[in-house]
């Protein structure tokens, strides 16, 4: 009797054990499942990084163009003092965080759709606009009328398409900024209605559209906070 009461309990122990196997085995495996999810976002990013890195010293390779020129930073290349530059670069990281609140918000946050379809369009814009401030677009690679007709047909058609959204977040931030920018685009394109030597229309064309690139920023992340409250029970 004993001996079978223990043949008893190895067999039950045995039997659990064998059952549990492909059991931890299925949940080890779904649990390194979701890493690799989690994980691919990221594998992406760099993926994409390093064929933009890749395709870069290949084109300044074909146009001669030193790779040390493409990778260094300008500062760090041509020694320039501290601060040289400094507003414009301001203004890119300006554009750069206003696309990365707009993007965020319309792919993360827990919001309406018309307020996440907002967001997406201010996002895609703010990127639009940084890329052209970034490299010139508008004075080098497109015509400046065919940019500025296309920035002012996007302000307008979000202006039109979303205005209670932008009415109910808010109204102002966003005149301010559009107004602000547009004003800056009218003295590059008809600097003669001024009165004013060069150097000083420089500096309030500058400051102007400086002005506005905040004023974006300032409208974007207050739109995104109000928005987020007016979603809290």
């Amino acid at each position: 009797f004993s001996s079978r009461r223990r043949h008893t309990r190895y067999g039950t122990v045995t039997g659990v054990q064998t059952c549990a196997l492909p059991i931890c085995s299925d949940v080890i495996s779904q649990h390194r499942l979701s890493q690799l999810r989690r994980a691919w976002p990221q594998l992406l990013v760099l993926l994409a990084a390093l064929t933009v890195y890749l395709l870069a010293l290949l084109l300044s390779r074909l146009a001669g163009v030193p790779a040390s020129l493409v990778i260094r930073d300008l500062a760090q290349t041509f020694h320039t003092p501290l601060g040289m530059g400094l507003i414009p670069s301001l203004g890119h990281l300006c554009w750069a965080a206003a696309a990365a609140i707009c993007l965020f918000s319309a792919s993360a946050l827990p919001l309406p759709s018309r307020q996440q379809q907002l967001f997406l369009w201010g996002g895609l814009l703010s990127l639009l606009l940084g890329w052209d401030d970034l490299f010139l677009l508008h004075n080098r690679y497109v015509s400046e009328l065919l940019l500025y007709g296309l920035y002012a047909a996007s302000a307008l058609v979000l202006l039109l398409r979303y205005r209670r959204q932008i009415a109910a977040l808010e109204p102002v931030g966003f005149l301010l900024a559009v107004g602000l920018l547009g004003v800056s685009v009218l003295i590059d394109l008809r600097p003669g209605w001024i009165p004013l030597p060069d150097g000083r229309l420089q500096l309030l064309e500058d400051g102007l559209q400086f002005f506005g690139i905040t004023s974006w920023l300032t409208f974007w992340w207050q739109a995104v906070a109000r928005a987020i409250r007016l979603q809290r029970p």
